[in-house]
């Protein structure tokens, strides 16, 4: 039991959770180009690494910065096991950094976007000013933008420009015919990866609510917390109808595939309407490290279960 007790702690307060969710996210957003000379692996092994690494050292700040942080499950590895962690962390971004050398050099600098975010969202942007988390109502949409660059944006340029010429990119980013992907359907899945991560976000912060409340940090949950829960509905909604595309992948061999497909990657949007409905301050802290950070696996899942069936 004891080993069972240590395997779960690593897995869902050690990060690899929530970097497999970025991995699976990535995964999903790098399927909308079919040929492609990068290995399918190098993107979620990416994903996944810079994620633990971020995340890793984002804790062993945090655990520095908080007041009588050992209440917190959340610490309990960093407490237990700093210089593990700052090993893992480093490790992990030493790992990310070796995958970026198979990455196209000009999509680095979608990484270098997410940079900002990432950075100052636990550091003061300047000293003794505010770190991007202490802006009130804004912090989920740092974090939501950081994702979507990183998870929805970063692949589909990595993957594009491995196969076209920049001007061939920028043509269809402006939303002009090339044999790339149409300009409506990138649009689309930025979009649908921005909702659905700005939710996850929002759902993290009903965790937080005293946290951000002794630090005079207002959010949706600790402020509005019906009309939080209702803005995650509404944005699941439209994920949902960002998914009525795949109604055009059925075929006269396959006329059911349609339905399975829409299906298949509608769900993770319709599962995240009960979640956010049992999502609650008086939750414990397991119920956001499995299931509302398990929500972040589910388009990988379900785009490999779709995948599965069609074959």
């Amino acid at each position: 039991m004891a080993m069972l007790r240590r395997f779960y702690e690593w897995v869902f307060y050690g990060h690899l959770w929530i970097a497999l969710g970025a991995a699976s996210l990535g995964w999903v957003s790098q399927g909308m180009f079919s040929t492609t000379s990068l290995p399918w692996w190098l993107v979620p092994l990416f994903l996944f690494l810079a994620t633990l690494g971020v995340y890793t050292m984002h804790r062993l700040l945090s655990y520095r910065r908080a007041e009588r942080a050992n209440r917190f499950r959340r610490y309990g590895i960093v407490h237990r096991h700093p210089k593990v962690s700052a090993a893992i962390g480093w490790l992990s971004l030493l790992g990310a950094g070796l995958c970026c050398c198979w990455f196209p050099p000009v999509s680095w600098l979608t990484l270098i976007l997410a940079v900002p975010f990432t950075f100052f969202y636990l550091i003061p942007i300047w000293p003794g000013g505010k770190r991007l988390r202490d802006y009130s109502y804004l912090k989920v949409v740092w974090v939501a933008m950081s994702w979507t660059l990183m998870t929805a944006i970063f692949p589909m340029v990595a993957q594009s420009l491995d196969q076209y010429s920049i001007m061939e990119l920028w043509i269809t980013f402006r939303g002009q015919p090339t044999s790339i992907s149409s300009s409506f359907y990138v649009y689309q899945e930025i979009a649908v990866r921005f909702f659905f991560t700005l939710s996850v976000a929002i759902l993290f912060d009903f965790r937080d609510v005293k946290l951000d409340a002794s630090q005079s940090v207002h959010t949706l949950a600790n402020q509005h917390s019906a009309l939080a829960k209702g803005i995650i509905y509404a944005l699941m909604v439209l994920c949902v109808f960002g998914q009525l595309d795949t109604l055009t992948v059925t075929s006269p061999e396959n006329p059911e595939a349609e339905g399975i497909i829409f299906a298949a990657r509608s769900l993770p949007y319709l599962l995240t309407l009960p979640v956010a409905w049992l999502t609650s301050p008086q939750r414990s802290e397991d119920w956001y490290a499995v299931w509302v950070n398990g929500l972040l696996l589910l388009p990988g899942l379900m785009f490999l279960l779709g995948g599965v069936w069609l074959d």
